[in-house]
C-alpha cells in the first residue's frame, strides 16, 4: 500500500510541475505580448512626434504659423 502511495503522490508532483511549467510558459507568452504592445506604442508615438515636426518645419504659411504676423 505504501508502494502505490508513493507512486501516487510521485504523479501528482509530476503533474503539478507540468502545470507549473506550462503557468510559466503562458506568463513568459504574455509578457511577450505586452512588451510588444510597448514598443509598437512607442514607436508610434515617436513616428507621429517626427512627421508632426517635419510638418511644422515645411509649413511657411501665415494661417498655420504663429511667428508670421500679417497687417
Amino acid at each position: 500500500m505504501a508502494y502505490y502511495r508513493q507512486r501516487q503522490l510521485k504523479a501528482r508532483s509530476s503533474a503539478v510541475d507540468e502545470e507549473k511549467i506550462q503557468l510559466s510558459g503562458e506568463t513568459l507568452d504574455l509578457l511577450v505580448q505586452i512588451a510588444a504592445l510597448i514598443v509598437s506604442e512607442y514607436l508610434a508615438k515617436q513616428a507621429s512626434k517626427e512627421e508632426g515636426e517635419e510638418d511644422r518645419g515645411e509649413d511657411h504659411d501665415s494661417d498655420t504659423d504663429p511667428l508670421i504676423v500679417e497687417n
